[in-house]
């Protein structure tokens, strides 16, 4: 019967869910990744989820699931149930895209992973917040990643872009990054961000400059087979 959970809760669906609400919401695929199963399976395990009332499906995203409230309380996470926004959810859809590829690739590791939820937190923002107020800006992940190269673990602040903003905004935010990290690395929409947000790059400060990199993140979300190629521009 729906909203009655069937079987034992255990500490590992418990990791799960937290990581899911670390990340707002998830997606089939983002179930295979972390489950290391077949589609079918992971549409059956969230519909499972949906049908015990631990979830329910976000109207118009393409098939993102949200925690409900019960599975906050049930998770023991630090954060206030609020519903998500569609814009912001896609959004977050495609930071989790980036980190499922960086985890993949073969001249890295990424040693750890945090993402703008749990910086907010741990700096005492709402993430009710909209995340592009330059006031309260936080990066959408910070990571620690071990590159092959080099044989160095950095840390590095990562921003997925997928819709252009103001040339005002765009400075403010990058010479906020600038001064918080020396690695900042922008996967941006090639429409409509990539080469904007190059020129701003452009203009800031020899010493911020060399602090930038500029990713394609079309390639990222629209999974193309040439994904773990370089595409990536040192400014």
């Amino acid at each position: 019967m729906k909203n009655k959970p069937t079987g034992r809760i255990t500490e590992l669906l418990i990791e799960l869910w937290r990581w899911i609400i670390e990340h707002y919401g998830c997606t089939v695929d983002d179930i295979c990744e972390l489950r290391g199963i077949k589609k079918r399976a992971a549409y059956d395990l969230m519909q499972k989820w949906i049908d015990d009332g631990y979830f329910y499906r976000k109207e118009k995203s393409g098939g993102i699931i949200l925690p409900k409230q019960r599975t906050y309380r049930e998770c023991g996470v630090p954060y206030k149930f609020h519903d998500i926004g569609l814009v912001f959810l896609i959004h977050a859809a495609a930071v989790t895209k980036v980190e499922h590829w960086l985890r993949k690739r073969e001249d890295m590791i990424v040693m750890s992973w945090t993402g703008e939820r749990y910086l907010r937190h741990m700096r005492g923002m709402d993430d009710t917040l909209e995340s592009w107020r330059v006031t309260t800006h936080v990066p959408d992940a910070v990571a620690e990643i071990y590159s092959r190269k080099t044989q160095r673990i950095e840390e590095v602040a990562i921003e997925a872009e997928r819709t252009a903003k103001g040339r005002e905004e765009w400075y403010k935010i990058l010479t906020l990054n600038a001064s918080q990290y020396e690695h900042i690395w922008y996967f941006a929409d090639m429409a409509q961000v990539y080469h904007p947000l190059e020129t701003c790059i452009e203009n800031l400060p020899d010493e911020d400059i060399k602090k930038f990199h500029l990713w394609k993140l079309d390639t990222i979300v629209c999974e193309r087979k040439t994904q773990f190629t370089p595409d990536i521009t040192q400014i």
